[in-house]
């Protein structure tokens, strides 16, 4: 049994986390850890540091370039803007909606997190940008660019999705899709080719 600092209660060692690789027993209780950890991400600075977390967590598992800042560096950016403490003061205000959560977004998303490279935004905002960069083709880092051509292999256009192929030449997403698949040879009249885009460094 062990007694957590926080709540004062008297516990089954199993409702502790364990440090330094088992050898010691932390001195929160696991719900209390929660909550503490709860209650740092939803500070001024504490989210920073969760940001940070976020941007070095993503960045490993796309393959990007780590930021070029350190996470002292992106305190001491993200505190002087103005606009960082009116989005946390009303994300605050909206009982940490998620939706209202300040964040972190790069001008350029194909460029990698730099200092000069950012802006800050909530995290419904960031999450609109993002769909609407990659629906009107300035992000495309997910998309697949269709080409379209004549039944005689003549290059038309090019789109930069299979959705925007559909919503400019009236042909059917699934069929273009059967097409670039080779399920069909033509689709609307047309042969339609793809590629994948991924040019993050360029």
């Amino acid at each position: 049994m062990k007694k957590c600092i926080k709540c004062k209660e008297l516990l089954s060692e199993s409702l502790f986390s364990t440090k330094n690789g088992g050898k010691y027993l932390s001195s929160y209780c696991k719900n209390c850890h929660a909550s503490y950890s709860i209650e740092r991400n939803r500070t001024l600075e504490g989210l920073i540091v969760k940001i940070y977390g976020a941007q070095k967590a993503t960045s490993k598992i796309r393959c990007h370039d780590l930021p070029t800042y350190t996470t002292s560096e992106l305190r001491e950016w993200m505190l002087i803007q103005p606009i960082y403490h009116e989005l946390h003061s009303k994300w605050v205000e909206s009982g940490y909606d998620k939706m209202k959560v300040p964040s972190v977004d790069r001008l350029d998303d194909y460029k990698g997190y730099t200092l000069s490279n950012i802006q800050l935004m909530t995290w419904e905002e960031n999450k609109r940008k993002g769909h609407d960069d990659r629906k009107n083709g300035i992000n495309n880092k997910k998309n697949k660019s269709v080409s379209q051509y004549s039944l005689d292999e003549t290059f038309i256009q090019e789109f930069h999705s299979m959705n925007e192929a559909a919503r400019q030449t009236g042909v059917n997403q699934g069929n273009i899709s059967a097409c670039i698949n080779g399920k069909l040879k033509h689709a609307g009249g047309f042969i339609w080719k793809t590629k994948t885009i991924n040019n993050y460094n360029q």
